[in-house]
């Protein structure tokens, strides 16, 4: 489901649809934390799980090499000589691929854990930190509101010049936080589409170059594994080159959203 768009200039306003159109946003934030929390664990599940077979095959396949037969006689039977090199040639073949499927796993670690880990340290938990200040400074800045509203009259001048002087620094400070919140989560939600996109496409392309060779028989016609991935592949591969481009400009961001805030501080003061 789509979410109310969220703009900067709500930040100043800081109306009831612009709290709740927050919330709509931080519920999305903690669903991908919990999404990306689950796909790392399962992640790590699979390839501890892979790396447990792969060594088995590879003991399995060590003890097939260490095959001898019993001869009768001083020497071996055509036969026999031909299944102790099929076994030796089976063994080593096993060794290739599990040597292979290794190399696989360890690139899964690095291709598809370490950047998904990344994205929730540097992204997500950098969003939380700036909610945090945000809160903190809101509620700051609505006590001081309270404050000021219920401040008497009768005080001297010095001290109502002085409490407005408080409120309005109050009120930068929050309007920062604020901007700079909505700006995280902006960020957040377009640096997902390939930190989270990338690594899991990668990933998953990874057992192309295992399975390759492999066929299998569906009715009276062969398909390679490959080709139930090549579609699925392709799609992540065109929507990467697409975020691509969105990603190149993020940084551009920045500098329209700091000359936003301090024209609109200017006009302020």
């Amino acid at each position: 489901m789509g979410h109310p768009p969220l703009e900067f200039s709500d930040c100043y306003l800081d109306s009831p649809n612009f709290r709740e159109t927050l919330k709509c946003y931080e519920l999305e934030l903690d669903r991908t934390s919990k999404f990306l929390k689950e796909l790392i664990k399962d992640g790590n599940s699979v390839i501890n799980a892979i790396k447990g077979y792969s060594l088995a095959v590879q003991k399995f396949s060590l003890t097939l090499s260490m095959f001898q037969f019993d001869t009768v006689g001083d020497s071996m039977t055509d036969d026999e000589i031909n299944i102790a090199q099929s076994f030796q040639e089976f063994a080593g073949l096993l060794q290739e691929v599990e040597h292979d499927r290794m190399m696989l796993v360890q690139n899964a670690s690095d291709l598809l854990i370490r950047p998904l880990e990344k994205f929730r340290k540097e992204q997500i938990g950098v969003t939380k930190e700036k909610r945090k200040k945000f809160e903190k400074e809101s509620e700051k800045y609505y006590s001081q509101v309270d404050k000021h509203v219920n401040l008497s009259s009768k005080k001297k001048e010095s001290q109502l010049q002085e409490a407005d002087e408080v409120l309005d620094k109050e009120r930068v400070n929050f309007y920062e936080s604020s901007v700079e919140y909505v700006y995280q989560i902006h960020q957040v939600q377009d640096r997902k589409k390939f930190d989270v996109v990338e690594p899991v496409s990668a990933a998953c392309g990874l057992p192309l170059y295992l399975f390759a060779p492999m066929w299998h028989n569906r009715g009276n016609t062969k398909h390679t594994v490959t080709v139930h991935f090549t579609a699925h592949f392709c799609t992540l591969s065109t929507a990467i080159l697409v975020f691509g481009r969105k990603k190149k400009n993020i940084g551009c961001t920045f500098w329209t959203i700091f000359f936003f805030h301090f024209s609109f501080n200017s006009f302020l003061s």
